[in-house]
């Protein structure tokens, strides 16, 4: 298995990213922003650290 497997394409598709104020959570919705998805995002807190 390689250790960096390509990226699908997310363009015009929605993701929703549960624990995204921080960390892998944050991390993770902005790649797939910046692969094109429409993010959703939700978290415990109301404000990002």
């Amino acid at each position: 298995m390689p250790m960096n497997p390509p990226l699908r394409d997310w363009s015009g598709r929605w993701a929703w990213v549960i624990g995204a104020s921080s960390g892998i959570g944050r991390a993770t919705a902005a790649a797939l922003h910046a692969q094109g998805a429409r993010v959703i995002v939700s978290a415990r807190q109301a404000a990002a650290r």
